[in-house]
């Protein structure tokens, strides 16, 4: 099972179930029990850092044991792992999509043709995801320049004095009910 659910689900499904569990168990009126008692927040925080502990040392054994196989074990492991179904291939091929990153093999096609001491540059270029956020943030930018300074939309003060005004008339309408 361990192979089919990666560790960066795993981990916070675990967590949630463990969190649902105190909720439900803790009696603490309307309020959540980590807000009601901060004990709970620290246990929780306890928890959380003990799963993903775990997880490391799962890991880490895992690629302990990896290591010390012969190379024949090593590819009859090899092999056992890719033949297991997975799972999250959208995720991954998804975040391939946005990583945009070329594999080794192919590094010698962006090699600069400088170095200093031995130490050759990469013309790497920006992340999809980066460059997304980035010209999220321009329509962001324009959309706001034409609402609030062409189009002179409402500023902090006219949304203020408009929510006193209605907290007015909710007090007069509260009044008149008594």
């Amino acid at each position: 099972m361990r192979h089919f659910i990666p560790s960066w689900v795993r981990v916070p499904i675990v967590f949630f179930i463990i969190f649902g569990i105190v909720e439900y168990v803790i009696d603490s009126g309307d309020k959540p029990a980590f807000i009601e008692q901060p004990i709970i927040m620290l246990f929780l925080l306890l928890v959380l850092l003990i799963l993903i502990a775990m997880e490391a040392i799962v890991s880490s054994i895992d690629n302990i044991l990896y290591k010390s196989l012969d190379e024949e074990a090593k590819a009859r492991y090899m092999a056992n792992a890719k033949s297991a179904p997975k799972i999250f291939t959208w995720f991954e091929s998804m975040y391939k999509k946005l990583v945009g990153a070329k594999p080794i093999e192919k590094e010698h096609e962006i090699i600069l043709d400088h170095n200093y001491d031995g130490i050759r540059e990469l013309d790497n270029s920006l992340p999809p995801w980066w460059l997304y956020g980035f010209y999220a943030t321009i329509i962001f930018g324009a959309v706001y320049l034409v609402r609030f300074h062409i189009f002179n939309g409402e500023n902090q003060f006219q949304e203020l004095e408009n929510e006193y005004a209605e907290a007015k008339a909710a007090i007069e309408e509260y009044k008149k009910r008594k």
